[in-house]
């Protein structure tokens, strides 16, 4: 999925494109997020950390400062997507980093040297998925569907007012630096 320039969010009708892009980036996350759990390719939870990533971004938008419970909890779901993964994901750096170097070995016992660490990584990496397997089968992906779509409804039902997305844009970016 690519991202979203700000440039495609400005203009007269950004409201109307905020729930649009909102729904695509659920959309994308929902999909990686049943992938994740029959794939154990590197992509998919690189793929699936970053989906999360930019649905709370865009879900951060609508209302950036609310304290209710009911707006936290799908943001709470995908930081825990992104913790249970996150193990795995710096396990599949650590191989990939050491099958480049592989090559390189010069010695034959580097390379026996390599093929352990490796052969390690591997085995941490695959206790690493069982347990975010376990971590995403405890969440309620169904609840978090209907309540991020319950979010985009409102925004739609609410007056216009793009001054103010885009103030929440400003103010996301202002806190994200």
């Amino acid at each position: 999925m690519r991202a979203f320039p700000v440039q495609s969010l400005n203009g007269p009708t950004m409201k109307s494109k905020l729930p649009k892009v909102i729904h695509r980036r659920l959309e994308r996350f929902v999909t990686l997020f049943a992938k994740a759990l029959v794939n154990d390719a590197p992509d998919t939870f690189h793929d699936l950390r970053v989906a999360s990533r930019r649905l709370q971004q865009a879900l951060r938008l609508l209302s950036p400062t609310t304290k209710t419970s009911g707006a936290r909890k799908p943001l709470r779901l995908l930081r825990r997507v992104r913790r249970a993964f996150a193990t795995c994901r710096n396990l599949d750096v650590s191989i990939a980093l050491i099958d480049k170097r592989y090559p390189a070995a010069p010695v034959a016992s580097l390379r026996t040297a390599w093929d352990a660490i490796r052969q390690w990584l591997e085995d941490q990496r695959t206790t690493a998925i069982i347990d975010a397997r376990t971590e995403l089968k405890r969440l309620d992906l169904i609840d978090f569907v209907s309540r991020v779509q319950a979010r985009i409804d409102t925004l739609e039902q609410q007056p216009s007012d793009d001054a103010d997305l885009r103030q929440r844009a400003k103010d996301a970016l202002c806190a994200w630096k």
